[in-house]
């Protein structure tokens, strides 16, 4: 037996109007589609924990903040680019215990690279992409340095950045040392 149930909910003139016209530029398919990504959304992100009178939010054991990246940017400003790589590997620590607490997932492991890199997808930082032997992260909240740390850290690899002139980071994955070298 389906656990599906018709529900009826008035919404207030503002808030119809809004999905109406989401509705028509194309960006929902419908009224549905829209209430049930948010519900996703909700649920996913714990939104029935976040006080936002108060201004906090919380994700599971996770504090969430939104801030412009301007501000993300701001903070690593003259700072030395060693100092950010570094930084970023203490984030990708963080992140690798985060992603075995909540999904029982050893990102340092390379059969989990891809989930791991879609966990990270999650979190708003970028959209992380496994490609061969590179990794790709597309819209960037992070500056390359911070991102290029904690994508080391994460993996467990040591990761060559690529010089791009787009507002995306590109790593190549280092080879390996040869098992034979020193022989």
């Amino acid at each position: 037996m389906s656990s599906r149930r018709l529900t009826t909910v008035t919404l207030d003139g503002e808030s119809l109007r809004y999905i109406e016209r989401l509705l028509a530029e194309g960006r929902v398919r419908s009224k549905k589609a829209f209430v049930d990504a948010c519900l996703a959304f909700g649920i996913r992100y714990s939104l029935d924990r976040w006080r936002v009178d108060s201004g906090l939010f919380f994700a599971g054991p996770v504090r969430v903040v939104i801030l412009p990246q301007k501000a993300l940017e701001e903070l690593s400003r003259g700072a030395p680019k060693n100092a950010l790589v570094d930084a970023g590997r203490g984030m990708g620590a963080v992140f690798r215990s985060y992603i075995l607490v909540n999904q029982g997932l050893k990102a340092n492991l390379r059969a989990n690279w891809g989930r791991a890199l879609d966990a990270m997808t999650g979190t708003g930082l970028g959209q992380f992409t496994l490609k061969a032997d590179t990794v790709e992260v597309q819209h960037p909240a992070l500056p390359r340095e911070v991102a290029h740390g904690l994508l080391e850290a994460l993996l467990g690899a040591e990761l060559e950045p690529v010089d791009l002139a787009l507002d995306m980071h590109l790593f190549r994955l280092k080879a390996p040392p040869s098992s034979s070298a020193g022989r």
